[in-house]
């Protein structure tokens, strides 16, 4: 199963995103949930970098098999507020249609 979080502050500003698992919808390779959350956050990666040029935003990353963590240091700009509520949207999305293979970890 995929897990996945969201931590934000007060204003709702996502500072914290982690994906880690594996779905076990199919077997590796043909696995369309884990494919499709894959590149979720990929797409969302690349969006990241390319305004990361030439926007305010500060950000570090660790992908790696099976794990990603996201820690937004620092952002002043709507659109990036947006492309990282679209990857919680998509995920959500997603664990809507495959509620056995994603879950959403609540902030405690």
């Amino acid at each position: 199963m995929i897990r996945y979080f969201f931590k934000k502050k007060e204003n709702e500003k996502i500072v914290t995103i982690e994906v880690c698992g594996h779905a076990l919808y199919a077997p590796k390779g043909r696995d369309i949930v884990c494919a499709s959350v894959s590149t979720a956050i990929i797409v969302t990666l690349n969006a990241l970098e390319m305004l990361g040029y030439q926007k305010d935003i500060s950000f570090s990353y660790l992908l790696e098999d099976n794990f990603f963590h996201l820690d937004v240091l620092f952002f002043d700009e709507k659109n990036i507020f947006l492309l990282l509520s679209n990857l919680e949207y998509t995920l959500d999305n997603l664990r809507d249609q495959y509620p056995k293979y994603l879950k959403k970890i609540k902030e405690v």
